[in-house]
């Protein structure tokens, strides 16, 4: 089960490291480019506010209200921690390329990062780490000056992204 989350800008490299990490000291690293950054923002917005049918003019306003639900519960401040975890795959980050994200009847977002070739990871986000890795991810793409577009995107798809 997914533990933490951090995403951390890194000028240098010109691109975002994602950690996750697991209940299990799992430590997952990967490398976010902008390109893929706008990939997970269009699949994870897409996700969110798909439980109820809404007209397309109230859907950021439902997503605002399920953000602030899903976010009042969600540790924010407790640092990441990365002391006695094994890294499954390798320590290097690993450059993301293709992503699937899909959001089930239960609610539950089912979201599959991987490299071109090789492992990635898929996880299970509920509202409440779907949201915070939104709020996460639209603080770094702020933070590196990418210029990213922060709205939500149109529910209209659930599957690949490339």
């Amino acid at each position: 089960m997914l533990h933490q989350i951090q995403f951390r800008f890194d000028p240098h490299e010109d691109r975002t490291l994602l950690r996750l990490t697991t209940t299990a000291r799992q430590e997952f690293r990967f490398w976010v480019t902008r390109r893929y950054a706008k990939l997970l923002w269009a699949g994870l917005t897409g996700s969110a506010g798909r439980g109820a049918a809404v007209p397309p003019a109230l859907r950021e306003t439902v997503i605002a209200f399920e953000q602030e639900a899903a976010l009042e519960g969600a540790d924010f401040q407790t640092r990441f921690d990365d002391t006695d975890t094994n890294t499954p795959l390798g320590g290097a980050p690993v450059l993301l390329a293709r992503l699937n994200c899909t959001r089930h009847d239960d609610g539950i977002t089912s979201l599959a990062m991987h490299p071109l070739q090789g492992q990635g990871i898929e996880i299970r986000l509920d509202q409440t780490l779907l949201h915070s890795m939104l709020k996460l991810l639209a603080e770094t793409a702020l933070s590196a000056e990418w210029e990213l577009s922060t709205a939500i995107a149109p529910a209209k798809h659930s599957g690949p992204l490339n």
